[in-house]
């Protein structure tokens, strides 16, 4: 009812990557929990929008890590619980692009939502190798059992809430379901005529990555 006050012609909402279904496992994830019920809301709400449901960003493990990481005078190590499954992880460039094209044009858009994915899945042990060449210097990934993780994202200070969305993440990451070629999506092709951008890429262009994303300030 705010943005009908405020006069909001057009809503372009960012979520996370999820199916309708019930048995779907990411609805497991209280975030996702949450962005569901906020879609909903739009979609009921008679305001014109677009839902852009995006996979894990490609800059999460600098955001969450990339502190440490940079800071290690040794081999630098990425925590995770994914078990060593296929991981789909999207570049905020395509997300911020593919919302800038939506709100300069969004007639063709408009009561759709979109699943923005990266071009492949890959492992988290794959993902330290490219941040390791990214930033010319050692890093390893090491995958923990699940509550081992969780007894030091609590130990890390971050709120519980936080907490609980990673260590449900991982779970999400741990069985595999972002292998399957039928959880890719070509719609960041259908919308900015480029093929979604790598994991390399996304590290290469550091000239537009934020602090937190080039690890010089925590999360």
């Amino acid at each position: 009812s705010a943005c009908k006050k405020a006069g909001v012609q057009y809503f372009v909402k960012l979520s996370f990557y999820h199916t309708h279904t019930p048995s779907d496992p990411f609805q497991s994830v209280p975030l996702v929990k949450l962005h569901i019920k906020c879609d909903n809301v739009l979609a009921t709400s008679g305001i014109p929008y677009t839902i852009l449901s995006a996979s894990h960003f490609m800059s999460n493990p600098m955001v969450f890590q990339g502190n440490s990481i940079m800071k290690s005078d040794k081999p630098a190590v990425f925590y995770g619980s994914s078990n060593e499954k296929g991981v789909n992880y999207v570049s905020p460039n395509d997300v911020a692009e593919v919302a800038v094209r939506v709100l300069f044009d969004p007639r063709p858009h408009l009561g759709k939502e979109y699943s923005l994915t990266g071009p492949k899945a890959i492992t988290d042990q794959e993902v330290a190798q490219i941040i390791g060449k990214a930033f010319n210097k050692p890093v390893m990934y090491v995958d923990q059992p699940i509550k081992t993780f969780e007894d030091s994202e609590c130990l890390s200070g971050r709120p519980s809430w936080i907490v609980n969305d990673l260590v449900a993440l991982e779970v999400i990451k741990a069985a595999g379901h972002e292998e399957s070629r039928s959880f890719l999506s070509d719609d960041i092709k259908k919308i900015c005529g480029h093929d979604a951008e790598s994991f390399e890429a996304y590290l290469d262009d550091k000239i537009h990555m934020t602090a937190r994303e080039m690890g010089t300030r925590a999360a």
